[in-house]
């Protein structure tokens, strides 16, 4: 089993409520953030902070404020700070005894609203077994908040289920599908990724992602639990994609093309990015330009991870004058497929007959037929011959685009406007393009 991968410094932000009004309570960034190792244990961390806010220790006692939320007590001093899966540069909110009496409800909400948060509620953090503990209880410690239960013992190495961070279910579908691919997991789980570590490259994380990607792998895949916090690899990936930072839903596909570039690059083998020149094809077969194509890319992006899940978009171009055939070969490392949606669907059009009147019609399709279906059930509804109609797109009161018969109704969007012409006769159309 590798060894469990360890922050050599934690930086942990500390947030101070207190009932002692005099305190400077309510505040993050209570001074400078404590530095401590991932191997420290909770009661270092709890000494270390009253020190800080020149508390007594007795006084004092620790919540779990990642990304500005309770999710449980720190009440197991003996834990470490990489066991208790606190992260570097989250917060930790020192709840302060005053004169016998520790925080009230109402304060939580105050310190809440000052953050934006939205928090478990004060005074009841469902733990992950689903029952609601005290806010100071060891038990919601143990089991880590709602939002990081420990689970049971995996059946067997990956069958684990990633915590929900807060409308994370895209990153959790993204994150289990690489973990799917056993070369790419091997990489990092084994530590080879790390002789390969590119820390100088600017357009990768310093290697951050990389290492933070590498622990998940190793959590998920030799850890003790079933049920994984992809806590840290959050924190990192919104250091780096702010796109990603809080809890809104994103694409899951963005977050992988972002994921997997950004490995790349934290492994990338090459120090320094030459200025290559595009290859231009002229009559070589397909395998040659591929190999040329490569070997000129290979010099500017070279990694395990290209390696692995990289792939050549050929593209071909016939000048209509002089023939000439240009052939482009283009690296890409995901792509798009369209999944076939099975079942009907209902497609607004409006119909403008040729005598300048207008009707609203309701058309029930297959989701995976065409235009030309559209048109013929159109037909049928109003009595006109399939041929007097003709499609097309309305957009700002013009005629955006016209629609071939082959135009696939999957490519219609619900709220395109869709318009029927009725030019009077039965007549071809020649569509340039589509």
């Amino acid at each position: 089993t590798p060894a469990h991968l360890s922050q050599l410094v934690m930086r942990l932000r500390l947030v101070l409520l207190s009932r002692d009004e005099q305190l400077t309570q309510r505040r993050a960034d209570a001074g400078e953030p404590l530095e401590l190792d991932g191997a420290e244990a909770v009661g270092t961390l709890r000494r270390a902070a009253a020190e800080a806010l020149a508390l007594e220790e007795a006084d004092v006692r620790l919540v779990d404020y990642f990304q500005e939320r309770r999710h449980g007590a720190l009440s197991d001093m003996s834990a470490t700070l990489d066991g208790a899966r606190l992260c570097d540069g989250q917060h930790v909110l020192v709840e302060h005894m005053h004169s016998g009496e520790w925080p009230e409800a109402e304060q939580a909400e105050e310190i809440d609203d000052l953050f934006g948060g939205a928090g478990a509620g004060w005074g009841a953090i469902e733990t992950a077994a689903g029952s609601s503990s005290p806010a100071g209880s060891a038990a919601a410690a143990e089991e880590g908040g709602p939002l990081d239960g420990s689970g049971g013992v995996p059946e067997h190495s990956g069958k684990v289920g990633l915590s929900n961070l807060g409308n994370t279910c895209f990153m959790a579908s993204m994150l289990q599908s690489l973990a799917a691919v056993a070369p790419l997991r091997e990489y990092f789980t084994s530590g080879a990724y790390e002789r390969e570590l590119n820390a100088e490259n600017r357009d990768g994380t310093q290697g951050q992602l990389a290492r933070s990607y590498a622990a998940l792998m190793r959590q998920m895949w030799f850890g003790p639990s079933s049920v994984v916090s992809p806590r840290e690899f959050k924190l990192v990936l919104g250091r780096h994609a702010p796109q990603f930072l809080g809890y809104s839903q994103h694409d899951s596909h963005e977050l992988c093309n972002f994921v997997v570039d950004a490995l790349h690059e934290d492994v990338n083998r090459v120090r320094k990015k030459p200025y290559v020149e595009n290859f231009e094809a002229s009559g070589e077969p397909d395998g040659t330009i591929a190999k040329q194509v490569l070997q000129r890319h290979r010099q500017r992006e070279d990694s395990q991870v290209s390696d692995l899940v990289q792939g050549l978009f050929k593209s071909q171009v016939i000048c209509p004058v002089c023939e000439k055939v240009s052939i482009t070969m283009d690296p890409y490392k995901s792509i798009s497929l369209p999944l076939g949606a099975a079942g009907m669907r209902v497609v607004h059009a409006t119909l403008r007959r040729a005598d300048g009147s207008m009707r609203r019609l309701s058309l029930s399709l297959e989701r995976s037929g065409t235009i030309e279906a559209l048109l013929s059930e159109a037909a049928d509804q109003v009595g006109l011959p399939r041929g007097r109609l003709v499609a097309c797109e309305v957009f700002e009161h013009k005629v955006h685009k016209f629609f071939t018969p082959s135009h696939e109704l999957e490519r219609l969007y619900n709220g395109d406007f869709i318009f029927l012409y009725d030019v009077g006769e039965d007549v071809d159309f020649i569509f340039l393009y589509d």
